[in-house]
């Protein structure tokens, strides 16, 4: 008897999917992909680039079934009324963030809200919300999982909190906030009271806080960092690349992770878990 006629005929992938569409203070926007389920996190980038950038995957923006949104501040959700009044979307959020003034919940058909610290089972995901520390609040961090593979949206948080690290340690891919250099803060042309934001531990991760956090999770599966986040005034793509991998190397065990960047105006390669 041939059991393989008994299997399901359709593919089943163990593939997360991962391409950041823009990343920084001017706009976020991330698309991630697991078999039929296609998903944004944030929506702080334009329409039309969302649409060019899907186009080089071959994925239209009617296909997307979800937007999962970190937090109300403008660079995170500038351009979800525009998505809205065009799609369709379910969105997740805090009950904070949706509530929040600036937040266009008049155009939202369906909203899911998330709940901080809780994992909920969104299609073949399993996505973990974790609380994040940052000036606004219902602000939240998640991790993807498929049961295999995790991936992990971890920016706009001034410290990594133990339930953060520990979704960290079982990550394949992390995109990771490097929003500053220090020294090119402390020496830069934001004034004191921004600085002392930027540097606090509700404000952002600097290059040295990211490299620190992966030092000290150790995860053992993850093989790409990206760095993201950067400041367009208080940091550099190759400064923030380099102090990651710099810092890894005397480590045999973590000196295998690719470090890569993100780009501001321009969107990554696919990343696969």
């Amino acid at each position: 008897m041939n059991l393989f006629e008994y299997a399901d005929s359709r593919q089943v992938t163990t593939d997360i999917k991962l391409k950041v569409i823009g990343s920084g203070s001017s706009g976020n926007c991330t698309y991630i992909e697991h078999g039929d389920d296609k998903i944004l996190v944030d929506a702080g980038i334009s329409r039309r680039r969302i649409i060019k950038a899907l186009e080089e995957i071959d994925v239209e923006l009617d296909e997307i079934s979800a937007i999962f949104v970190t937090h109300a501040h403008s660079d995170h959700i500038q351009h979800l009324p525009m998505l809205l009044k065009h799609h369709d979307f379910k969105v997740f959020s805090t009950m904070d963030t949706f509530e929040y003034h600036s937040f266009p919940s008049d155009l939202v058909n369906d909203f899911q809200p998330v709940t901080f610290d809780k994992d909920s089972q969104f299609n073949s995901l399993i996505v973990k919300t974790r609380k994040s520390s940052h000036d606004i609040r219902g602000s939240v961090v998640y991790f993807f999982d498929n049961g295999q593979k995790q991936i992990g949206v971890v920016t706009d948080l001034g410290q990594i909190t133990r339930k953060i690290g520990d979704e960290i340690n079982r990550s394949d891919i992390l995109m990771l906030e490097t929003n500053y250099d220090p020294q090119m803060l402390k020496n830069g042309r934001y004034p004191f009271h921004l600085k002392k934001r930027i540097n606090s531990a509700f404000g952002h991760l600097s290059n040295f806080d990211a490299l620190k956090t992966i030092q000290l999770t150790n995860p053992p599966k993850m093989h790409t960092v990206l760095c993201s986040h950067l400041s367009k005034d208080n940091n550099h793509i190759d400064l923030a690349v380099d102090t990651l991998k710099l810092g890894l190397k005397p480590d045999r065990k973590l000196q295998r992770i690719n470090i890569e960047p993100t780009f501001r105006d321009r969107p990554t390669d696919m990343y696969i878990a």
